[in-house]
C-alpha cells in the first residue's frame, strides 16, 4: 500500500467473509482510482469464480485488472517463495505477480470497490526517467517470455503500454527523438 492510498471502511469485514466463504489462493476486489478527492470506480468484469487461464489474460491486458498488488490478498505460501526486486523503481507488484499467478487454483473475484488508489501530481507515476521506463520494458517482456513458457496465453498489450509510455515524454507532451 502506498502512504497515501487508503482502504474502505468495510474492506476488513468483506475480505474476512471472502476468506472464510471461499479459502481462495487469490482474492481480488475492485478498487477506486481517486484524483482530486474524485474517487472514480475501477470495477473489474471478472465473475465471482475465476479461472486461471482468463485471470492471467484479463491481467496481460493492462485494462480493467492491473498488474499491482493492492487489491488483492494473495495466500502468504505463495508470497513466500518470492521476493521483491529491491531494484526496481516501477512494476516491482508485476514482477512477483508474474511469478505467483500461475500457481493459484483458485481465484475469486469481489465485485466491491474496497481500496482507494490515490494519484496526485508528486505520485511516482508523474516522474519517471526514461531509464526506469526502459527497464519496465525489460520487465514486461520477462513475464511475457515466462507466460510463453508455461504455454499460457497472454496479451501483448502491456508490453506495447510501456514500449510507447517509454517513447512519449509525458513531461514535455511529445515523443522522444533518437
Amino acid at each position: 500500500m502506498d502512504s497515501d492510498d487508503y482502504v474502505t471502511r468495510d474492506w476488513y469485514e468483506t475480505i474476512y467473509a471472502g476468506l472464510e466463504k471461499y479459502n481462495p489462493d487469490c482474492l481480488v476486489f475492485d478498487y477506486f482510482y481517486t484524483r482530486d478527492d474524485v474517487d472514480e470506480p475501477q470495477h473489474i468484469a471478472l465473475p465471482e469464480k475465476v479461472d486461471l487461464k482468463s485471470f492471467i489474460y484479463e491481467q496481460s491486458l493492462e485494462r480493467e485488472l492491473k498488474n499491482f498488488l493492492c487489491n488483492q490478498v494473495i495466500r502468504a505460501s505463495f508470497l513466500k517463495k518470492v521476493k521483491f526486486n529491491e531494484t526496481y523503481h516501477m512494476l516491482e507488484d508485476y514482477n512477483v505477480l508474474t511469478r505467483v499467478m500461475p500457481t493459484f487454483e483458485n481465484i475469486v473475484h469481489i465485485n466491491k470497490c474496497l481500496y482507494h488508489y490515490v494519484q496526485n501530481e508528486s505520485s511516482l507515476t508523474h516522474s519517471v526517467s526514461s531509464e526506469v521506463l526502459w527497464k519496465n520494458i525489460g520487465i514486461v517482456k520477462a513475464g511475457y517470455d515466462y507466460y510463453s513458457e508455461l504455454e499460457l496465453h497472454v496479451s501483448i498489450n502491456d508490453y506495447l503500454i510501456q514500449v510507447a509510455a517509454y517513447l512519449y515524454d509525458s513531461k514535455n507532451q511529445q515523443f522522444t527523438t533518437f
